[in-house]
């Protein structure tokens, strides 16, 4: 199964389980109303029909939250960095 991104690209549902769950943590990060376990689901259509059916546990990453603040981490550092004087 693949997904249309930005009317050009695709990806496979792994990787847009798994960028689903990034961003999702991500807000939780900025938002602090926002939180909890996160559910996605996974739509295909047969025969006319959508199915919906959950994203795997199993698939999400492990610590998608504290791996977010990592990156959100460095892009703060090297935003620094371009208006400190060396």
């Amino acid at each position: 199964m693949r997904f249309l991104i930005s009317g050009e690209n695709t990806i496979d549902t792994d990787r847009a389980g798994r960028l689903a769950t990034y961003a999702i943590k991500g807000v939780e990060l900025m938002d602090p109303n926002v939180g909890g376990d996160t559910s996605i689901k996974v739509l295909t259509q047969d025969d006319g029909e959508i199915q919906i059916e959950p994203y795997p546990d199993e698939k999400k990453p492990d610590n998608p939250k504290e791996e977010v603040e990592n990156v959100l981490m460095e892009i703060d550092n090297g935003l620094e960095n371009l208006v400190v004087d060396n």
